[in-house]
């Protein structure tokens, strides 16, 4: 429930008669730093009604001459969530916008069907939906500026989150000052405290919201559990710290990424909307934490942004760089990752439908050897191909089982053997094993990716399973102290 706090002041319900120099003077300066506007800027402010937009409006109105702002507009969202208090902190923002003078824009969403839908957080939900009504709001009604109020302990909070998240640098920055040249945070250097106090000083009215007090989300256990724990048993100036600290890698994350976009001008082979190849060697040539970077890069490239992509995604990509296998992984948000030879293609698959295709290219081919003793099958659709070769028993030594080299008893095999997909129902003897297994079992025990699945090459002999290529042979067709002749076969990238 929402509810009133602050008082009135002189002959105005909201403006303030007290100047507040020195909070209006860090705002100034702020602004002045990060640059957040320019001569003739019209800002779009969100306001809540909670006390850090009330009194970041009260700042801009207050510094509309010396910024030179030609224009400044009041953008409120109603989440459709906490029942009448919402209802009653759209009529407030309202009336504080007519006494101001100010146009006034709100809208009303659904927050929980479109959190369930996209599988969203209800905190995450409301962001996007807020963000993307003031993105629509400034662009219909021609505002260059989006100013939010953000605050120096929101910026904290926020540190301490990505820190309990394990994030990288780009996490631990922060909120940043200024985002896309449009989102500007001009409070991001003061404290609640100080803003608290600037509020009673000026005599502004704002609303309480009680959910902020809500322990079910994380951010109000870290504001009111963790972050006073800290300034009492470790540090007194937790919050100044964790600000300083978001600066110091802010800047650091800059400069890695200007190094790393030098070096990815070098290892894109092929850039199309929505479409990135990355050259494989070139990629693993780079230490390691820049190729974590490079491939965050391709991916925020081709999706739009980094939503969804796990730290063990990246680390997925990664690791089927170091292999000789194709491989095709789905990334969240409709991205295919298909490594083939020496390529690394990022693509965008627009649905799950589209992506499946993509993962599972129908192949079927015949080899027949006629007498010869190596051939080299291509098989175009997933950029591998497998080489045969006849060879005796005699030197073999112990013979791997698995892998992308395997050896069969090539008197046992009818040909010509077909190299094709997985089918559903496939089932073989995998080599040590007495019983016939599902290929699916197989893979699923193994933990083997869908999409890895999906372009695996099954030889067959007279319908039998001879190969998983990669993964397997089939017992039935092993090399045994009465083989005479050995098959020889070996997957190979592109």
């Amino acid at each position: 429930m929402a509810r009133l706090a602050g008082q009135r002041a002189g002959g105005s319900r909201f403006v303030g008669r007290h100047d507040n120099k020195n909070i209006l003077t860090t705002v100034l300066r702020t602004m002045a730093d990060h640059r957040m506007v320019v001569a003739g800027s019209s800002v779009l402010v969100g306001v809540s009604g909670g006390v850090d937009s009330v009194t970041l409006l009260w700042c801009l109105l207050r510094l509309r001459q010396r910024l030179r702002l030609s224009g400044i507009g009041v953008a409120h969202l109603h989440h459709g969530l906490r029942a009448g208090a919402a209802d009653e902190d759209l009529r407030f923002v309202e009336r504080l916008a007519e006494s101001y003078g100010l146009p006034f824009y709100r809208d009303v969403v659904e927050t929980r069907p479109f959190a369930k839908k996209e599988r969203l957080s209800l905190e995450e939900a409301a962001r996007r939906l807020r963000y993307d009504f003031f993105e629509r709001t400034a662009a219909a009604h021609g505002y260059d500026r989006i100013a939010t109020a953000h605050q120096a302990d929101d910026n904290a909070e926020q540190v301490l989150m990505a820190l309990l998240r394990g994030s990288g640098p780009a996490g631990l920055s922060g909120i940043p000052p200024v985002r896309e040249d449009r989102f500007i945070r001009p409070l991001i250097r003061l404290t609640r405290v100080e803003i608290e106090a600037a509020a009673r000083t000026a005599g502004l009215q704002y609303v309480q919201d009680a959910s902020n007090n809500d322990p079910v989300f994380l951010r109000n256990r870290v504001r009111h559990q963790l972050i006073p724990y800290l300034r009492e048993h470790y540090n007194d100036h937790i919050t100044a710290t964790l600000n300083r600290l978001a600066g110091i890698l802010r800047r650091e994350d800059a400069w890695m990424e200007a190094r790393t976009s030098e070096i990815f001008s070098g290892l894109a082979l092929d850039r199309q909307p929505g479409r990135l190849v990355l050259s494989v060697p070139l990629l693993k040539d780079q230490p390691r934490a820049i190729r974590r970077r490079l491939v965050r890069m391709a991916l925020r490239l081709v999706k739009g942004d980094l939503r969804r992509v796990s730290f063990e995604r990246v680390e997925a990509i990664l690791g089927c760089l170091d292999g000789d296998q194709p491989v095709l992984l789905e990334i969240p948000g409709g991205i295919a990752a298909n490594r083939s030879a020496d390529r690394l293609a990022l693509q965008k698959a627009p649905s799950r439908r589209r992506v499946a295709a993509q993962a599972a290219p129908v192949f079927s081919h015949d080899l027949t050897l006629e007498g010869e003793h190596h051939k080299l099958l291509d098989i175009p659709e997933i950029g591998a191909g497998i080489a045969f070769s006849v060879i005796t028993p005699e030197g073999l030594g112990s013979l791997p089982g698995s892998g992308r080299v395997a050896f069969f008893d090539l008197d046992l095999l009818t040909f010509p053997l077909t190299i094709r997909n997985g089918r559903p129902g496939d089932r073989f003897i995998p080599l040590g094993m007495t019983g016939h297994q599902k290929v699916k079992d197989f893979f699923i025990n193994r933990k083997v990716p869908r999409d890895q699945r999906r372009i695996c090459p099954v030889v067959v002999s007279g319908g039998r399973i001879v190969w998983l290529a990669g993964f397997r042979p089939a017992d039935a067709f092993k090399v045994t102290p009465a083989t005479v002749r050995v098959l020889k076969a070996e997957l190979l990238p592109g």
